[in-house]
């Protein structure tokens, strides 16, 4: 469930130690084609998350860890930007690092950060500009979302879901 609310409770080293276990957990994570093209931005600073105001919710840029999740565009070939499997690939790690999260306690906040997002608006282009120089985010990085990580202020009710038929075609 997502999380949009966090206590101050973990600490810089707290933050620091889960950060291997995300990467590995993203690492493993099915991928199209054995790419292994998703890559990954902590940030922890307040100063770079700042870089996030009026692109992003508070939700997002306010919490203890965020997790930059992009694509190296490079490795899918000639199609390149066009290639739909890029998604898939970073949903599936970020999916993997969400089981993880959830499984130390810790709660999380999945937030697109597309390029049909970034691309909305001419102040979100130069938000995202500004983002990926502070930031020494290569241009051949597609961003696909980012992860918000913390320890929840609350545990949101479960939400309900669909009935099984639904789901069945």
């Amino acid at each position: 469930r997502s999380c949009r609310l966090w206590t101050d409770t973990l600490n810089r080293d707290e933050i620091q130690s889960i950060i291997p276990n995300l990467v590995e957990a993203a690492k493993w994570a099915p991928n199209s084609g054995n790419r292994q093209a998703v890559r990954l931005k902590p940030i922890i600073d307040d100063k770079e998350k700042k870089l996030l105001v009026g692109i992003k919710e508070a939700h997002c840029y306010s919490a203890p860890l965020l997790m930059f999740i992009g694509v190296d565009t490079r490795l899918y070939g000639a199609l390149s930007y066009f290639e739909e499997s890029m998604y898939l690939d970073a949903a599936a790690a970020i999916t993997q690092m969400v089981i993880y999260i959830e499984s130390i306690g810790l709660g999380s906040s999945w937030n697109h950060f597309g390029l049909d997002m970034i691309k909305s608006r001419p102040s979100n282009v130069s938000i995202y500009n500004r983002f990926i120089s502070e930031l020494a985010i290569p241009s051949y990085i597609m961003p696909i979302a980012i992860l918000a990580i913390g320890k929840p202020k609350l545990i949101t009710p479960e939400p309900e879901r669909m009935p099984d038929n639904i789901f069945l075609i």
